[in-house]
């Protein structure tokens, strides 16, 4: 008995560890994906403001930032 239940405790082990990696990867990617939408809209900003000779709010309307990441991307940028 005492060996029929280490080996349910060893595979239950086993199965976590799989569903924790597959989770942990999915977290990182969305993570990822989150970081590279905020850097494409930071270079976005930047760019802007020096092709169009445009001020940061100009830029952020140009690009339809929404409003309520403004104040965020101000202050990534040095603006606030």
């Amino acid at each position: 008995m005492c060996r029929i239940f280490e080996e349910v405790k060893n595979e239950g082990i086993r199965i976590g560890e799989i569903r924790g990696k597959e989770i942990g990867e999915a977290i990182g990617k969305e993570i990822g994906r989150e970081m590279g939408k905020e850097q494409a809209r930071l270079d976005g900003i930047r760019a802007i403001m020096s092709s169009l000779d445009l001020s940061l709010s100009q830029a952020m309307e140009v690009l339809k930032i929404p409003i309520e990441l403004r104040e965020k991307y101000s202050e990534k940028l040095g603006c606030k």
